[in-house]
């Protein structure tokens, strides 16, 4: 854990999920976001840190700065979200869809017969 905190400080041209959010969760950090887009909702509905103001970098600053004082420890809603994003629960999905994909190309109706591929 080489890390306390994980800063995903993205500017509002992105507003989507972020990788190194959903690895930080996975192992407990601190999460530092933009207030913008999905990242910040992400933050604030699961408890899992801090947001600050989009492009502000005296906002990020201060942000960064009030982490540091804070001894953060993940609540219960915190823990929760973490469940979603483990690295077992991944390779669960990942291999649903994998197995489903699989039935279906073996099925009557391939649903994957219909693409084309160059």
């Amino acid at each position: 854990n080489a890390c306390d905190i994980v800063i995903s400080s993205h500017i509002k041209k992105f507003s989507g999920a972020s990788c190194p959010v959903t690895e930080g969760v996975s192992i407990g950090k601190m999460i530092i976001g933009s207030n913008y887009g999905s990242v910040g909702n992400l933050i604030n509905e699961n408890h899992l840190g801090l947001t600050f103001e989009v492009e502000n970098p005296e906002s990020l600053s201060n942000t960064i700065l009030k982490a540091l004082s804070e001894n953060f420890s993940p609540d219960e809603k915190y823990k929760e979200y973490q469940k979603n994003v483990s690295r077992k629960k991944f390779i669960e999905r990942y291999k649903n869809l994998y197995e489903e994909v699989d039935m279906l190309s073996k099925s009557k109706y391939n649903p994957l017969s219909v693409i084309r591929y160059p």
